[in-house]
């Protein structure tokens, strides 16, 4: 009948109907997700603390090295341990220029009227203060004679930063920064750029890197630290920053948001502490002694130091390993776009 057919196509129509979900609600892959991103959150927590307290709870010398003009039964005595590794010098000139030139931490000169200790505070302020504390009574003993010993700084650190950590705090302000703009990036705009777009996301970090190195480095010559070498600082703040945000963007890419936490792992966690900045490698463990001056803080701490304290001297090493750096995140951005999706979970952009 025709007045009776709607009536009994309604009950039909609302059984098919579907129930707007209610956003108060917790599906099981939004709690997943959820899980996933405290978990992540507590294993950066637990790594980072371990990672600091580990390396820089108890600095103590391994494998420091030192110049000897002097006896060679002391060069043996100095071997004997693993605490220093000394080497023959045939003058005190010769002692200095290794020093200038970041092969030795120190030098011993034997002389008729004592012993001279030369230190570079400029290298470590920490292990210069330790040596010239520590090593007197030592050489005292091993030349089995009162014969005085005295310390000269060869290497002083300037007035406008007394503690020498200067070129740490810019290494890894540009570090940390590169990586937060990178992480910025994911967040906005997804971990994986579509396409050939990630060329457009590194483009970007160039300029972000010099931004970053101009203002950087002027803020630090303002402040007063590390003046006259404002030009090789800013390219090496370049350098820096656009490694480690490129690197960043590449394991995102290709890992999901496990990416993020290999940069963090890699750049923050185990890269900070190793750099050579809180204290000088030969005082570090032996896992972060080995790994330090091959991450991108370390190479960083140390071009910078070596620009501003040592003439440009022994750069070559750190700039190296920064352009490997560079090299194999190029080549895993590569890589990524060939990629259907990341290896590892991805985020969407909001």
């Amino acid at each position: 009948m025709p007045g009776v057919a709607p009536s009994m196509r309604l009950p039909s129509m609302a059984a098919t109907a579907r129930t707007p979900r209610d956003p108060s609600t917790m599906d099981r892959p939004t709690l997943l997700r959820g899980l996933v991103v405290v978990a992540g959150g507590v294993l950066i927590g637990l790594a980072f603390v371990g990672s600091y307290v580990g390396a820089l709870h108890a600095p103590k010398f391994h494998d420091v090295h030192l110049g000897v003009v002097g006896p060679a039964p002391l060069v043996r005595q100095l071997n004997a341990g693993s605490e220093f590794t000394a080497t023959s010098v045939s003058s005190r000139q010769a002692a200095i220029k290794r020093i200038d030139e970041r092969k030795d931490y120190g030098a011993i000169v034997v002389g008729r009227r004592g012993i001279d200790l030369l230190l570079a505070p400029a290298a470590s302020r920490t292990t210069a203060l330790v040596l010239g504390t520590a090593l007197p009574p030592v050489l005292r003993a091993a030349t089995g004679t009162k014969t005085p010993v005295h310390v000269t700084d060869v290497k002083p650190l300037p007035k406008s930063d007394p503690n020498g950590l200067t070129p740490f705090y810019l290494a890894l302000g540009l570090v940390v920064a590169s990586f937060i703009a990178a992480t910025t990036f994911s967040m906005f705009f997804g971990l994986k750029a579509p396409g050939g777009r990630i060329w457009w996301r590194i483009l970007a970090f160039g300029v972000l890197a010099v931004v970053l190195g101009l203002g950087e480095v002027g803020v630090v010559n303002a402040i007063g630290p590390l003046r006259g070498h404002y030009v090789p600082l800013v390219l090496v703040g370049v350098l820096l920053s656009v490694t480690v945000g490129t690197a960043t963007a590449a394991l995102q890419a290709m890992l999901g948001i496990l990416g993020s936490g290999v940069a963090i792992l890699l750049f923050v966690v185990l890269g900070n502490p190793a750099s050579g900045g809180p204290y000088a490698t030969p005082l570090l463990p032996g896992f972060w002694r080995v790994i330090g001056p091959y991450l991108p803080a370390g190479a960083g701490t140390d071009l910078v130091r070596n620009i501003s304290y040592f003439g440009g001297n022994a750069i070559a090493r750190p700039l190296v390993i920064l352009f490997a750096w560079l090299a194999v995140a190029l080549a895993m951005a590569a890589l990524s776009t060939r990629m259907r999706r990341p290896f590892g979970p991805q985020l969407q952009a909001t």
